[in-house]
């Protein structure tokens, strides 16, 4: 049984001219990112066991990942989209050091071997779960080795390959595009922003990309011209037939994925779409099992994380060996897997979970909220969209200035509604979705 492996940016250190990251200002390459991982890493020996990274994505902030893992540490990956304050917080509860990139010196000096055991921890990363509530996943290298390999061996990848990184590393759809293309000697091409992909695709001789749903919608929208692609991998949330549809017609190269961040990424993905059919041939990577059990995707394999971390303990709830994903699906035909939607009141708004609970109980903070609800309404661009309902005399305004700064800004309701009189004691979320879908019926809006 394979115990280690061979640092995958090392192994490819030996072609000087072989492109390991590019951005829109500078290429690195193979030998220069491994020098400078050495270089982060020798500076994290004196700093403490798990390493805070919480900056967009840099050439700087991968090596600083990869460093972490040269020497053992974990790095503890947390979104840029949360306020300073909320990221401090979060690495004192993980014992966590950030660590200043100042007055490096940096070494030519490369080391003669360098492995990593399979069974040492390697990240943790933000996920929430049905509560809402953040939970800390921990996967280990061999995670994260199996998911790039799984996914190489279904998407081919080789040196000669530039997957465009569209998604933050503190994202599991990120980070493991870096492990993918590292495995294989392929380039990383990091995108400065959104509005650049077309410009980026274009230029930079791109042959693979991961998006979300809402990305593929922004695209077809503007025009883009995705045929020369390889591999168009898209998941993150559920995809309209209409899309897929549209994206067949313009010969884009697509592949539909379903994944979390338990398993490290991709769980099930399907083959090149090239009819409406192939859509339903969504079939699990490697050695990944997935059965059903009352309606929910329960999962199992080499990519199923360590566990989550709370209070120093490292726990994975689990059922006879499966991982019961919260999700609700079925199996067709032979292990061809359906999802029917999220577990409870989550929904995915382009690409991101969104938790009511999580946004309600800070608009209850408010002095002069009396009762707050959160519900999902439909949304062209972004699949879904947050709405509130208040209860309490308050000003729109002043419940936008509590959510600055408390919560990502994807999460600030698109609008805020009185709540309606009911009949019961509480409005069921279910009867708010039904009020929004009626344009019979005014809703009347906070100042």
């Amino acid at each position: 049984m394979l115990k280690t492996i061979t640092c995958p940016i090392y192994k490819y250190t030996q072609n000087s001219r072989l492109p390991a990251i590019i951005t829109k200002d500078r290429t690195i390459t193979y030998p220069e990112l491994n020098a400078l991982i050495h270089s982060f890493a020798k500076i994290l020996h004196s700093k403490a066991d798990r390493i805070v990274i919480d900056r967009p994505n840099s050439i700087e902030g991968i090596a600083l990942l990869f460093a972490c893992l040269r020497i053992e540490k974990t790095a503890c990956l947390l979104s840029t989209r949360l306020p300073q304050e909320k990221r401090e917080e979060i690495a004192q509860n993980l014992k966590a050091e950030s660590i200043a990139l100042r007055n490096i010196k940096f070494t030519s000096k490369e080391p003669e071997f360098i492995e990593y055991d399979l069974n040492s921890e390697a990240t943790i990363m933000l996920t929430s779960g049905t509560t809402g509530s953040p939970k800390a996943v921990v996967h280990t290298i061999a995670n994260h080795y199996y998911s790039a390999r799984h996914s190489n061996n279904h998407l081919a990848l080789d040196e000669n390959d530039r997957w465009l990184l569209t998604l933050p590393i503190y994202h599991v759809g990120g980070l493991s595009i870096l492990w993918r293309c590292f495995l294989n000697g392929a380039t990383v091409v990091i995108s400065k922003e959104e509005k650049d992909f077309p410009e980026e695709i274009a230029t930079l001789d791109i042959t693979h990309l991961s998006v979300v749903p809402t990305q593929l919608y922004r695209m077809l929208k503007n025009n883009v011209d995705l045929s020369g692609l390889k591999a168009i991998l898209v998941g993150g949330a559920p995809i309209n037939q209409h899309l897929i549809k549209n994206a067949i017609e313009r010969n884009w190269p697509i592949y539909l994925t379903y994944g979390s961040t338990e398993m490290s990424s991709q769980i099930a993905t399907s083959p090149l779409i090239r009819s409406m059919e192939d859509s339903l041939k969504i079939s699990p990577l490697g050695d990944t099992e997935i059965k059903i059990k009352d309606n929910q995707i329960y999962v199992r394999g080499k990519t199923l994380c360590k566990g989550y971390l709370n209070n120093s303990i490292i726990d994975l709830p689990l059922e006879d060996g499966w991982f019961n994903t919260g999700d609700i699906g079925a199996l067709y035909g032979s292990s061809c897997l359906m999802v029917k939607g999220r577990k409870d009141n989550m929904f995915i708004s382009g690409g991101e979970n969104i938790y009511p609970e999580e946004i309600e109980k800070l608009l209850s903070t408010h002095e002069k909220v009396e009762e707050a609800i959160v519900v999902p309404v439909d949304h062209a661009e972004f699949g879904k969209r947050p709405i509130a309902f208040i209860k309490g005399n308050v000003r729109k305004d002043e419940l936008e200035k509590l959510l600055s700064g408390k919560c990502e800004k994807f999460k600030n309701p698109d609008a805020y509604y009185y709540m309606p009189e009911a009949k019961e004691i509480k409005p069921s979320r279910q009867t708010l979705k039904e009020l929004l879908k009626n344009t019979d019926i005014a809703l009347k809006s906070l100042d």
